[in-house]
């Protein structure tokens, strides 16, 4: 089986690069990790960072969804602001970024995503905009050993500059993978004849070489249990070039056992038949499997750390760890991320260490460790402790400022990935939704219904007035941000993830 991307480990060759001068900056974001799986027995690694930093456990994120929320991050602002909506969305190119702005303050700017929602066909178009180093897998998901290589070989060329490193970790974004199993589950045949056997539990990303005449053929994914397919295309090996290829049965991400499509020659090639395919676990099992991805997402940090332990950069790093976002597995009869604004999808883990030697930063950061944080407060906050100017356009509040008081925090979903745009505000006390195409609220006692179950707003709603119209104000604002430019459909990437 040919891979889509080649790596190389990390080995011993690792250098030695003690910096000077400002604090590197780690960035380190596991996608869709909900707040509740931080725990010492699902994420020893995360947890023994936690105990040389402050973890907050309040946190939440602006937006279910990847490019969104990681904007929201890296800007300090929020998606109805910036226009960054949606996954597919261009990053607007004047829109300040931690990345840009410390780049133009002296700093090595790198980056590994594991996730095609993060990048654009286009470069410079999304989040690599200000790296010097902007390293992704070759279709549209890695999983966390092949990520970890990936970051390997990007620190094994790390100058003395000093330096922010933003490592992104897609596990456990669904496709929950099983590697217990090791039984071939499907057949990739090409004219009948049987090129692959795939194990659709481990959700294999492949692809394959044939040598064909001209004419017509036919390519399909026969299994007899559910799978689903995510892609399948055909390239002319010589040229890359896509093969048109019709599908005559089965559809994208549908649950089905057999796929069939065919595609025309005009000349004898060697084509790449690519494809990702993944089985269709039950509710149970898909749980269960999510649990053990946050596991090997776990074990991936850790490797992390260690290297940064060998390059003797680790204490004198200032590390930040947090999610995008969480996932629902039923709890508000849905699962998956991007549909709605309850806690299960908002509330992350964030942990921040600061560097070694500066305990009066530590003990000013514990002072927050119980009040409600947002993402967009954590800019504000490492430009506060690697003291670099104010980036503009910061909408978040340092947690080291004492006159931060009780914000608020504001988040959003929009179409087309929601099924219907939705806005909340929520304290430690409350959560008022709205619902700007009905013009309609829910609102939750988060002390009395921490779960969200039970809607109070028509006993309880006059009592927040001003929330109402602020949400009003902020959805009409988000629908008037200044137009970015669209695709016309739908990347492959980002329909393959499921979006």
């Amino acid at each position: 089986m040919l891979t889509a991307c080649e790596g190389r480990q990390l080995g011993g060759n690792v250098p030695v690069s003690v910096a000077t001068g400002p604090a590197p900056l780690i960035v380190i974001v596991v996608d869709t990790l909900r707040y509740d799986h931080v725990t010492p027995e699902r994420m020893p690694n995360v947890m023994k960072l936690a105990e040389d930093g402050v973890s907050f456990s309040r946190a939440f994120s602006h937006a279910p969804m990847t490019l969104p929320a990681h904007t929201a991050l890296f800007s300090s602002t929020y998606p109805g602001q910036n226009g960054v909506k949606v996954n597919g969305t261009p990053v607007p190119g004047d829109l300040p970024l931690v990345s840009k702005w410390l780049a133009n303050q002296g700093y090595q700017t790198a980056a590994v995503a594991s996730l095609a929602t993060l990048w654009s066909s286009q470069p410079q178009q999304s989040l690599d905009q200000g790296f010097d180093t902007f390293t992704h897998v070759f279709r549209d998901y890695s999983h966390g050993p092949k990520t970890t290589e990936r970051i390997g070989e990007v620190m094994e060329g790390l100058t003395d500059q000093p330096l922010f490193l933003f490592a992104h970790f897609a596990d456990p974004h669904e496709p929950y993978r099983d590697f217990e199993s090791t039984e071939p589950q499907l057949q990739l045949k090409v004219n009948g004849l049987v090129l692959e056997e795939l194990t659709t539990s481990h959700s294999p990303h492949f692809q394959a070489k044939c040598e064909l005449q001209e004419g017509d053929h036919e390519v399909s994914l026969i299994s007899d249990g559910d799978f689903v397919m995510r892609s399948l295309y055909v390239h002319d090996s010589a040229s890359g070039a896509r093969i048109p290829l019709v599908l005559t049965e089965g559809k994208r991400l549908s649950t089905l056992q057999a796929v069939r499509g065919t595609f025309h020659l005009d000349k004898p090639a060697t084509v790449d038949i690519e494809s990702w395919v993944n089985d269709h676990p039950s509710q149970a099992e898909a749980k269960l499997r999510y649990r053990a991805e946050v596991t090997v997402a776990d074990k991936a940090v850790g490797k992390l750390l260690r290297d940064l332990q060998s390059m003797g950069i680790y204490d004198q790093s200032l590390i930040v760890f947090t999610s995008d976002h969480g996932e629902a597995f039923g709890e508000h009869a849905w699962n998956g991320h991007s549909e709605s604004l309850f806690d299960e999808l908002l509330h992350v883990p964030l942990i921040v260490k600061p560097p070694a030697g500066q305990g009066d930063l530590r003990i000013r950061l514990g002072q927050s460790a119980q009040a409600l944080i947002r993402h967009v407060d954590v800019v504000p906050t490492v430009l506060d402790i690697l003291e670099l100017p104010v980036m503009p356009g910061m909408v978040g509040v340092s947690l080291l400022d004492p006159q931060r008081g009780d914000l608020p925090l504001l988040a959003e979903t929009h179409q087309p990935e929601a099924s219907q745009d939705q806005l909340c505000l929520r304290n430690r006390a409350h959560k008022l939704l709205y619902f700007p195409e009905t013009g309609s609220f829910q609102l939750f006692d988060l002390r009395a219904d921490p779960l969200e179950t039970q809607d109070v707003f028509t006993a309880k709603g006059h009592q927040f007035s001003v929330w109402q119209e602020e949400l009003r104000e902020r959805a009409e604002q988000a629908h008037q941000v200044r137009e970015l430019p669209q695709p016309r459909q739908k990347s492959d990437l980002i329909e393959s993830l499921g979006y």
